[in-house]
């Protein structure tokens, strides 16, 4: 659907603040200031237009890529310094390489069009404004701007900057342009080309953004239980150190993998305790059955059958079956009630997306977690986790579905809240009163 001038002009008034539409351009209330001491007063009309028939004359527009016939555009993460305002210094004035044969490309790295930052800003605000979860970049970027306009005094006067100049500074980071003179369709190949050659020569890892998570930090969960100063009490139990240490190098990650893997050593900690010990209750009532006999060697030797099953099961798996053990440490340490209210603070769907949804890279299942049947839960959410896990930990070549590095990262990031909450309650019930 095409974008109008009156969409455009709704997320500049939550930007800017107060302003004045007159037949030739928009007059800011308060001006903007930036770095280099210009200022922004008076946004032209006609800079505004002509941008929104560059985003509508796109010839695709998939997340954070857009294409014509003969360019692209895409915002690409700095991979070694995620959500800083700005890439490395070795790219401050941008980069430009021209292909000296009949190719005829041109690559750029530099800060975004005002064509591409209108069109991402629109789908910033049309997501924090769809009802689902809203994300923090729309009010960042409004507080940065308000902040500009406290430190310009009105009196003081310079360089008039362009409205895509105090847009593009928003961006946490660069786009890639690929301009060509004629008609193109591999422009993810050329963005990809493009970035290995950045690596290889100034040991820069930049990855294409794939939406607005991946842009802002999406990996890491926001922030969901908000409290005021005064109101968190002193400790009360005492935690196991290492499970501590794996919640909290998983909460600082920028990597939803290692996010992930982390959250889901802790659920690991216990899995051959709670095998054993369901082995142990395996023979017990086997034992305490009021039909078995210490006198019938047939129901000793079933005793004894349960135990070689078990030991050959683990010797042929090289451990315990990991599976079995996850979901025993689920049914042991998880409440399903909490794990779908702490969900649900943190976004209503999410729960309607794993009854849903699963994850492409994986052969994982869905899960209703309202679901009646305890046990059938925990079974399937067991399953869901486990197929998770080995995706991201095994790459075997030709096997199918695979994790992709960084491409897949916006949809793994869709998982690890759940096996967040589930670290969180493990850690939690296993903790000890001071």
């Amino acid at each position: 659907m095409a974008i109008t001038f009156d969409e455009i002009l709704k997320v500049i008034r939550v930007l800017f603040g107060e302003v004045a539409i007159g037949d030739d351009g928009i007059e800011l209330e308060r001006p903007i200031g930036l770095r280099d001491g210009s200022r922004i007063s008076w946004i032209k009309r006609g800079e505004i237009t002509a941008a929104i028939d560059r985003i509508n004359s796109a010839f695709s527009a998939d997340d954070a890529f857009l294409t014509w016939k003969e360019e692209c555009e895409v915002m690409v993460v700095d991979n070694g310094r995620a959500g800083s305002f700005i890439a490395g210094p070795a790219f401050r004035d941008g980069l430009t390489l021209e292909s000296r044969d009949e190719n005829s490309l041109t690559f750029s790295l530099g800060a975004p069009s005002l064509a591409y930052a209108l069109y991402m800003l629109h789908r910033i605000y049309e997501a924090e404004s769809s009802g689902g979860r809203r994300h923090s970049v729309f009010r960042r970027m409004r507080d940065r701007l308000r902040m500009r306009m406290n430190r310009v005094a009105e009196t003081v006067e310079g360089r008039d900057a362009t409205l895509a100049e105090v847009i593009s500074s928003l961006f946490p980071n660069y786009t890639i342009r690929i301009e060509s003179t004629h008609e193109r369709s591999d422009y993810r190949a050329l963005c990809e080309s493009f970035l290995f050659t950045l690596s290889y020569n100034y040991d820069n890892s930049f990855l294409m953004a794939s939406g607005i998570e991946s842009i802002f930090r999406a990996s890491r969960i926001e922030r969901v239980r908000r409290v005021k100063d005064g109101e968190i009490d002193a400790p009360r139990m005492t935690y196991k150190s290492d499970l501590v240490h794996h919640y909290q190098l998983a909460v600082s990650a920028e990597s939803p993998l290692l996010a992930y893997l982390s959250f889901y050593h802790v659920a690991e900690h216990f899995f051959e305790k709670v095998y054993n010990d369901d082995l142990i209750d395996q023979v017990r009532l086997k034992i305490a059955d009021p039909a078995f006999s210490l006198k019938r060697s047939r129901d000793v030797g079933g005793v004894i059958k349960v135990i070689t099953n078990a030991q050959k099961k683990t010797r042929d798996e090289g451990g315990v079956d990991e599976q079995k053990a996850l979901a025993l440490v689920l049914r042991r340490f998880v409440k399903l009630t909490k794990l779908v209210d702490d969900l649900d603070e943190y976004d209503p769907h999410i729960v309607q997306h794993y009854r849903s949804t699963a994850a492409s890279f994986s052969d994982a299942n869905t899960v209703d977690l309202r679901g009646a049947q305890v046990d059938e839960v925990i079974s399937s959410l067991a399953k869901r986790i486990y197929k998770t896990r080995n995706s991201l930990v095994h790459a075997k070549d030709g096997a199918r579905p695979k994790y992709f590095p960084f491409t897949n990262d916006e949809e793994l990031a869709r998982e690890v809240p759940l096996m967040r909450f589930c670290a969180e309650q493990i850690i939690i019930s296993d903790g000890r009163i001071i």
